[in-house]
């Protein structure tokens, strides 16, 4: 098998002393086998890689050269070496397959019900992902990533590729059912300080009415109930309570601080063969911080991957950096992490009233927020009988 593969040439060296053609061939370490001698003529089998130093050496020494016959794929494929029309076309076959097996030909989303096709392509294509995007440098890992933060429906979500075709899969939340166990009994207690705005009671005896005040711990509705005829019972008491309370949250930014900052990035991209990849690194600095980010795409071609693609290394610097800020732009930074934190904790709670006390010093700037709120109250206390 191995030997079809090189191409096996058969010769008849016709004259007298092939025996040095022989010693010449060890000499120069040609391989050949099938050796056997009839009267004045050798027949042996060789290589064809070995031919033009046969010749050399039966020239030397008078000898005739016949060529009996040849096998083996090599010589399958120069029988058409000058049908340039053929390799051309076979050549430019593979440069399309290749060429459109690594770019985005078609984008599949599947998964998605409340956030829209269009929606997933248009961010796809803000973040620099359209149809004719080269796939090796696509970030799939990362995209997966963006989408589930981007879209708050989503819970899941990968990026990935089949040939030319991008496959976007995603998993969307569901709400969990509100499932308590049925043998449970318990009182409805009070975790704030509050004003009682509304109640509604599903299941128990309700304690308090709406405009009543509260403390943490009071009971709110009773898992004791009383039957018309002064049965009293244990059970799972239950019901939607809102309440009026106040919290006070303190925010503080110095004028001075140091903080870790990104101050730049270097990108090397490399030729992938086998895992190893092939490139010179750009220089890093060693007074930085480093974070550094690599990933591999290969490249396909008919849906099949190949040992080689694209290799990205991004090195994020970054350095600490001592920072003075005005009074202004640090009541600014402030300002915007009270956002943050209603954005955070009162996103499913009503603001009803906000009073902004401001405290600057010499240090830094110190705002108060006492924030009136109405929200849901209200927890499960067992009843031990």
């Amino acid at each position: 098998m191995f030997r079809t593969l090189r191409g096996v040439m058969k010769l008849e060296i016709s004259g007298y002393g092939y025996e040095k053609l022989l010693n010449d061939m060890n000499e120069n370490s040609i391989s050949c086998f099938n050796v056997k001698s009839e009267k004045e003529n050798l027949y042996l089998e060789i290589y064809k890689k070995n031919l033009s130093m046969i010749k050399n050496i039966c020239e030397k020494h008078n000898l005739e050269i016949k060529l009996l016959s040849q096998k083996g794929i090599i010589f399958r494929i120069l029988r058409y070496s000058k049908r340039y029309g053929i390799i051309a076309g076979i050549l430019l076959f593979l440069v399309i397959s290749f060429f459109l097996s690594n770019i985005v030909l078609k984008i599949d989303i599947n998964g998605n019900e409340n956030v829209s096709d269009e929606k997933i392509i248009d961010f796809l294509k803000r973040n620099g992902i359209d149809y004719w995007s080269f796939i090796p440098e696509i970030d799939m890992d990362n995209m997966g990533r963006k989408l589930y933060i981007e879209f708050d429906e989503i819970s899941w979500a990968t990026v990935r590729n089949s040939g030319g075709i991008l496959i976007v899969d995603i998993r969307e939340g569901t709400d969990k059912p509100y499932m308590v166990p049925i043998n449970q009994k318990c009182n409805v207690i009070s975790d704030k300080d509050a004003q009682i705005v509304k109640i509604k009671v599903y299941s128990g005896t309700p304690v308090v009415a709406e405009g009543d005040g509260v403390a943490k711990g009071d009971v709110l509705i009773s898992g004791i109930v009383t039957d018309k005829f002064g049965k009293s019972q244990a059970v799972r008491a239950d019901g939607e309570i809102t309440a009026r309370y106040t919290e006070e949250v303190c925010f503080y930014q110095p004028l001075e601080s140091v903080s870790l900052t990104e101050c730049g990035k270097i990108e090397n991209k490399s030729f992938s063969l086998w895992g190893k990849k092939l490139y010179r690194k750009n220089n890093i600095p060693e007074d930085k911080m480093i974070k550094t980010v690599s990933r591999t795409k290969d490249f396909s071609i008919f849906g099949i991957k190949l040992p080689m693609g694209i290799s990205t290394d991004t090195y994020y610097l970054y350095e600490y950096k001592e920072m003075i800020d005005t009074p202004i732009y640090a009541e600014e930074k402030c300002i915007e992490k009270i956002k943050d934190y209603e954005e955070i904790f009162y996103s499913d709670k009503i603001i009803y009233n906000k009073e902004v006390i401001k405290e600057n010093d010499s240090k830094g700037v110190k705002i108060r927020v006492i924030y009136t709120i109405d929200s849901k109250i209200g927890v499960k206390q067992n009843i031990i009988v």
